[in-house]
């Protein structure tokens, strides 16, 4: 399953099966939505993202992280129970 699918929140049949996949919730009634502006586009690289999350807070330690490298700034971060969809664009 593709990473734009698992961003509008399509899960496969198995997918549930599958430890440490990234899938946003579409099922959720009233999904918190959080916009956030910056002077420049935050890097494109899932490591490095991945990493910040991590040492962010003890809660978060094994968080990760999927950006597609292909786009400005789209992808999915997850820890515990929680996954948010992220996106961003050049203005």
């Amino acid at each position: 399953m593709s990473i734009l699918e698992r961003f509008f929140g399509r899960k496969e049949k198995n997918s549930s099966n599958i430890q440490g996949v990234l899938v946003a919730n579409a099922e959720i009634d009233n999904p918190l939505s959080l916009v956030v502006v910056f002077d420049t586009l935050p890097e494109n690289n899932s490591k490095e993202l991945t990493r910040l999350l991590r040492n962010y807070h003890s809660s978060m330690k094994q968080a990760t992280c999927e950006l597609v490298p292909e786009l400005d700034f789209f992808g999915l971060a997850g820890w515990g129970k929680h996954v948010i969809s992220m996106v961003g664009f050049k203005t």
